[in-house]
């Protein structure tokens, strides 16, 4: 049974997902990210600038969906003292030639690392994601939107999100 997305947001802010949160101020958008996804790289380009400047908070949700060496590669981002510096590592190194993040995969990630991607894996299967990224945020009308892949416009996006407090 496929999770509404209000449910699917309040389930993607839960600490259990280790999710990273990117900036201090602004309205949440969440991004369950793959840190081999060419496409949630080039949203991850996009969004930086707007959470550098306070226009927007990212709370990235990291799962394992697209290469085999997604799973070690997002338990090496988790696993990292800093998982936010890691993240950004990951995408400033990014190779767009061979569609691959720039972090050196975790050879040997442990099993509650493992347990939490594959827990993301499943909450974005649930929430009706068959790929990345995949975007929830609050609208200004109050309602929880989903996003399946890369937004024609993120500027747009950012118009229409409420700047409420982040939930959980």
């Amino acid at each position: 049974m496929l999770l509404s997305p209000a449910r699917a947001l309040a389930a993607a802010a839960q600490p259990e997902t280790g999710a990273i949160m990117a900036g201090g101020k602004g309205p949440v958008l969440t991004v369950f990210i793959d840190p081999n996804c060419i496409y949630c790289h080039m949203l991850y380009q996009q969004l930086e600038p707007l959470v550098a400047n306070g226009a927007l908070r990212a709370r990235y949700v990291l799962v394992a969906v697209i290469k085999n060496s997604s799973l070690d590669k997002s338990a090496a981002i988790l696993s990292a003292k800093d998982p936010a510096a890691a993240l950004q590592q990951d995408q400033k190194a990014f190779n767009t030639q061979t569609e691959e993040g720039g972090v050196k995969p975790d050879a040997s990630p442990s099993k509650a690392v493992l347990a939490r991607i594959n827990a993301n894996n499943a909450l974005l299967s649930k929430a009706g994601g068959d790929g990345t990224p995949l975007l929830l945020f609050c609208s200004k009308d109050g309602s929880v939107q989903q996003i399946g892949g890369m937004p024609r416009d993120v500027n747009a996006l950012l118009a229409e999100m409420t700047s409420g407090p982040a939930p959980a």
